[in-house]
């Protein structure tokens, strides 16, 4: 349990620090501290998603009968950072932010390979 909570912990903080120089090389702002979805569009196929992946747990567990562990949340967060990183892409490419969704998206699927694949 040590070893995962000193990946998670160097993980993270690894990946704050290339944020932040993304973010200060590309010059990104982040002026809230929410994320605010680039339009209407986004934020229903975001719930959409959400309703999916959490259903798709719901489905594995109980009706297939296998464990969930609590790093499949991690890991479900990856495909919807993609999915905000597309849309941003798509719809707001000069804000850049895209960059910084992919970031997310691969940090949350590092951590998710990382402590179910090297500590189960």
């Amino acid at each position: 349990m040590l070893n995962q909570i000193l990946f998670f912990i160097i993980v993270s903080l690894l990946f704050l620090v290339v944020r932040r120089s993304v973010q200060k090389y590309l010059g990104i702002e982040t002026k809230n501290l929410v994320y605010i979805s680039v339009n209407k569009l986004q934020r229903r196929l975001e719930l959409a998603l959400v309703g999916l992946v959490l259903g798709g747990l719901f489905v594995w567990a109980f009706f297939f009968s296998n464990p969930i562990s609590p790093y499949f949340f991690i890991g479900a967060l990856s495909p919807l950072f993609a999915f905000r990183a597309l849309m941003e892409w798509r719809f707001d490419k000069d804000s850049k932010r895209y960059y910084i969704s992919i970031l997310d998206s691969g940090m949350y699927l590092i951590i998710f390979i990382g402590l179910e694949g090297f500590f189960r």
